[in-house]
């Protein structure tokens, strides 16, 4: 993400593990913003497939539990076509893509109703979910000032996603009723903490375009 020199400049300035100054730079402030929504939703999946298998579809335990294997499985090639779609069309417009596919396939989880739809859908969910977590720290370097604070905003982000992620699983876990097999609130919740999350990438990318053209002009 940065360029090897071999002398690195020195300076005085300490290492900072927080940087207030960042979160009013409208580009980075909106990016941790997208992170904390997004990360609402991102885990989430990955600790009910199990369950909602089991209590909702009716699958058996040992099948239950090998669907998760199946869901990682399907992370594979998606890891691949992040670096290959990243190259051609740009970090911010497949993240803001990855984005919006998987906020419509877990709004789209509340219409599966059989175990081979279920197969499917957690492998497209898969597949595209997992470009964001290899997209997100690419792009933190585009909206830094200077690469000597990629490190500290690298963190600040995380630690918005992490934030994210202490709301996004405890509340679902609340909004889902195992007894019943009743999952949909609890899908519509991360669905639209997803969406949301793009909305503000979109924002992001709209920034960066517009930064990049008045660089490419010299104003």
């Amino acid at each position: 993400m940065i360029p090897h020199t071999k002398q690195r400049a020195r300076t005085s300035e300490s290492r900072r593990l927080f940087d207030l100054k960042a979160l009013s730079e409208p580009m980075f402030a909106i990016y941790c913003l997208a992170l904390f929504f997004m990360w609402i939703a991102y885990w989430v999946p990955f600790f009910i497939i199990p369950s909602f298998a089991r209590y909702r579809l009716g699958a058996s335990s040992t099948l239950s539990f090998y669907l998760l294997a199946v869901a990682h499985a399907a992370t594979l090639p998606g890891r691949i076509l992040a670096v290959y779609a990243s190259t051609r069309y740009g970090i911010p417009q497949m993240l803001l893509a990855s984005s919006i596919a998987t906020g419509v396939m877990l709004l789209a989880w509340t219409a599966v109703g059989t175990i081979n739809a279920y197969i499917v859908w957690i492998s497209m969910l898969g597949l595209a979910m997992v470009l964001l977590a290899v997209l997100v720290p690419a792009i933190i370097p585009q909206i830094c000032p200077r690469k000597e604070v990629v490190g500290v905003r690298m963190g600040m982000a995380w630690a918005s996603a992490s934030f994210g992620v202490l709301v996004g699983t405890p509340v679902s876990g609340k909004l889902i009723n195992v007894e019943t097999g009743s999952f949909w609130k609890a899908q519509v919740f991360i669905g639209v903490a997803m969406l949301a999350g793009s909305a503000c990438v979109a924002f992001l990318w709209r920034a960066i375009s517009r930064r990049d053209k008045l660089l490419a002009t010299g104003l």
